[in-house]
């Protein structure tokens, strides 16, 4: 059997339902402010080059978008974790993780950016590949497939 389309998008109740709620968006902003905290020391002690004022423009993009990418990391781990809990998304995201990881993605990366406030959605796109070549292996091995 082919796998249609259908099977690898969720619908917009499936959607609200893995909204987070108050406790578990304070855990994840919360761990997200610690990251940044030991970035901001790694900076502080001396990574940045000595006798400059400001940093080059080259690393502060690297660093928002290390940033960026730990803080998707992190949405999409307790994204994965919650859908898998559910017998109706765990087989969705059995069947698209079975199909392969391009559909895996066309089923993840909207989840995760609309996570995302509007202006950061661009990024996630461009970034979204990313997060689900690193969870794909991992949901695999969760689903059992």
């Amino acid at each position: 059997m082919v796998p249609t389309v259908e099977e690898f998008e969720f619908t917009e109740s499936e959607m609200d339902g893995l909204e987070f709620n108050e406790e578990e968006e304070a855990e994840l902003e919360e761990e997200m402010l610690e990251d940044s905290l030991e970035d901001f020391e790694d900076i502080e002690s001396g990574e940045a080059m000595e006798g400059q004022e400001a940093l080059p423009i080259a690393i502060i993009g690297k660093i928002v978008g290390k940033q960026l990418l730990k803080a998707l990391f992190k949405i999409t781990k307790k994204l994965i974790v919650k859908a898998l809990n559910n017998a109706n998304l765990r087989a969705k995201f059995k069947a698209a993780a079975k199909a392969g990881q391009p559909q895996f993605c066309r089923l993840l990366c909207p989840l995760i950016c609309r996570r995302l406030p509007p202006w950061l959605r661009p990024l996630c796109k461009r970034l979204c590949p990313i997060v689900c070549r690193k969870f794909h292996p991992w949901v695999l091995r969760k689903v059992g497939a």
